[in-house]
């Protein structure tokens, strides 16, 4: 065998091993790059998880507000409509115009607890909203009857709001 042959067969053996560890190469970096596509899709979707639930939380105590808005909302036109009723359960003298303003605010404050909801705290205002306008209740106890109504709404108001 001449040095020409040898030659040949060691750049032979060269090429050859220089291809297998090239495949080789290629191989562990496509696992490498899968495995890196994987991670990467993993975090995009804890991103989305986290950014999804922050909106859920956002939208929540939205609503959240909304519906306190709506409970306070009630709450003091329920409450400057029952200061202007006296004793026995009859409007002031001098009060009836503002009175008529003090029923429509409560009036509209009973439409917002409606639609905020939910219906538990809706008919615990209708209760109150009843007592007030149409001035059902025996007269004399209607203050009473009021203060009773008004903390049943609360207590309504306040269970809502706790729990969502």
């Amino acid at each position: 065998m001449g040095d020409l042959e040898i030659a040949l067969i060691a750049a032979g053996a060269a090429l050859a091993g220089s291809a297998l560890t090239g495949w080789f190469t290629v191989l562990a970096g496509n696992r490498q790059a899968a495995a890196a596509k994987h991670a990467g899709d993993k975090q995009a979707d804890a991103v989305l998880v986290t950014v999804q639930q922050t909106l859920d939380d956002q939208r929540a105590a939205r609503q959240q507000d909304a519906r306190r808005t709506a409970y306070a909302t009630f709450l003091a036109a329920a409450e400057s409509r029952a200061d202007e009723i006296g004793p026995g359960g009859f409007v002031l003298a001098g009060a009836r115009t503002q009175n008529q303003g003090l029923a429509a605010d409560l009036d509209v404050a009973l439409g917002l607890v409606e639609i905020e909801g939910p219906s538990s705290v809706f008919a615990e205002a209708e209760r109150v909203w009843e007592l007030l306008r149409r001035r059902t209740g025996s007269p004399g106890n209607q203050m009473s009857d009021f203060q009773i109504l008004r903390a049943q709404f609360i207590t309504a108001a306040q269970h809502a709001l706790r729990n969502g």
